[in-house]
C-alpha cells in the first residue's frame, strides 16, 4: 500500500485496474481449462441469476453512494455558501 502512495495518482490507477483485469482473464482461463464444457452448460442459467442478483446489489450500493455524496455536497454548498451571508 505505501507503494501505492507513493506513485502518481493515473500510475497506480492503470495497475490497479490493469491489475484487476489480468486476474480475471487468468481466472476466466483457469476456469475455461479445468472445468470440462457439459458442466459449464448446465450451470449457465444459474449463473445468470446470480449475475443478475450482483448486479441489483450493486446498484442499489452504488445509488446510497450517489445519495450519501449529494447530501454531503448539499451540506457543505450550505456551509460555503452561509460562511458568506454571515
Amino acid at each position: 500500500m505505501i507503494l501505492l502512495a507513493a506513485m502518481p495518482l493515473a500510475l497506480a490507477g492503470v495497475l490497479i485496474v490493469g491489475g484487476t483485469i489480468v486476474l480475471a482473464v487468468v481466472g476466466l482461463l483457469a476456469v475455461r481449462r479445468l472445468v470440462p464444457v457439459p458442466t459449464l452448460r448446465s450451470h449457465n442459467d444459474v449463473a445468470g441469476f446470480i449475475f443478475a442478483t450482483l448486479g441489483v446489489i450493486y446498484a442499489v450500493l452504488l445509488a446510497l453512494v450517489v445519495v450519501a455524496l449529494w447530501t454531503a455536497l448539499g451540506f457543505l454548498a450550505a456551509v460555503f455558501l452561509g460562511s458568506f451571508h454571515g
